[in-house]
């Protein structure tokens, strides 16, 4: 791609400008954005949530920290409102690394305060389990379930009218990005997704250059996460439709899941589905009359709409705000036709570079 750096460290020779500082000073105006569209699928509640925060370091150094997080099944709201807050604890009060805060934590060593990250939104989510809603309605599609806990000492179970009984587990997919002067870091686990989305130009002369995902699918058709349920996990079954079930499990035996990495999930641990997240680093691309667009979503919107529509509509974009709109609603639309929308979530985080 013409005119595009990869900022590996400062570049300043021979009177150029300092592009680490163009792109520190570019990423700390960046244009931040995000929304959400509740489907049809669980009456009045929408299980996704998000945030974005700018934060700074000691040294003032400004980071953008984006969430994405869709929970699913029962309970799933829960889950998904716990680890996002448990972000923005973070985010104002740390610490995270060795007593830092966590923007000193991803200045200093990016990836393993990734992972200490969902370390610590795995464990908040882990310990709502043992303090669930008394009451709980969950409703899928027009199927309504009116549940209340076996023991409120010591929650187990769900029990319905007709004392069958149902475990208590529940999880959230996530992904975040920590958007750094120079770099970018990303953590996710589930299919709630990341993509860096580079185009030049400005309209009507717009050209997209790329659209490279971030993040990692984790459901039981990918190869690897496959081999390693087989490896490791012998009371787990993986079928053809994509679900991931327990054979030798009295708890979930009436249980299917479609993900193999989630947080939460206290029971679906036994047949691996893991809290451990794919965490990579990316270097900022940087370059004259670039923008440089972040999308996270979650699955709402990537199963209705393909990652190379999502960079056609980001290089069209004139605005973070307008482009979480226009992919939040058209994705909406178009599960709503199908007959079947799933809650649609956006953040859009864009760098526009000057010609």
């Amino acid at each position: 791609m013409q005119d595009l750096h990869l900022l590996r460290a400062p570049l300043a020779m021979n009177g150029a400008p300092d592009r680490s500082a163009l792109a520190a000073m570019a990423v700390a105006g960046a244009d931040v954005a995000g929304g959400t569209r509740r489907g049809n699928r669980h009456g009045s509640v929408n299980q996704d949530s998000f945030i974005f925060q700018k934060v700074a370091s000691s040294s003032g150094a400004v980071l953008h920290v984006l969430g994405v997080f869709d929970g699913h099944g029962m309970l799933g709201e829960v889950a998904s409102l716990m680890a996002r807050e448990t972000l923005k604890k973070l985010c104002h009060k740390g610490p995270l690394l060795d007593g830092k805060s966590l923007a000193d934590s991803f200045l200093a060593e990016p990836m393993p305060a990734m992972t200490a990250l969902f370390s610590a939104m795995q464990a908040q989510v882990l310990s709502a389990h043992e303090k669930p809603p008394s009451k709980y309605t969950y409703q899928d599609g027009s199927y309504v379930w009116k549940l209340h806990v076996d023991d409120p000492e010591h929650p187990r179970d769900y029990v319905d009218e007709n004392q069958v009984h149902v475990a208590i587990d529940f999880g959230c997919t996530a992904t975040v990005v920590v958007v750094l002067p120079t770099g970018i870091v990303t953590g996710n686990v589930g299919d709630a997704s990341a993509f860096l989305v580079t185009s030049r130009g400005r309209k009507p002369q717009v050209t997209l250059d790329g659209v490279e995902a971030l993040s990692v699918l984790h459901r039981p058709d990918n190869p690897d996460e496959q081999a390693r349920i087989r490896r490791d996990y012998p009371g787990a079954a993986l079928f053809e439709d994509g679900y991931l079930c327990p054979v030798s499990s009295p708890v979930l035996a009436d249980y299917q899941i479609n993900i193999t990495r989630s947080l939460g999930h206290k029971h679906f641990r036994e047949i691996g589905v893991s809290p451990e997240p794919y965490v990579a680093m990316h270097y900022l691309p940087c370059g004259k009359d670039y923008v440089i667009t972040l999308v996270l979503c979650s699955d709402g919107l990537t199963d209705e709409i393909t990652p190379q529509r999502i960079g056609e509509l980001a290089a069209a974009a004139s605005s973070a705000k307008g482009l979480v709109e226009e992919m939040t609603s058209l994705a909406h639309s178009l599960g709503k036709a199908a007959g079947d929308a799933d809650d649609v979530t956006a953040v859009v985080l864009r760098i526009v570079y000057p010609g």
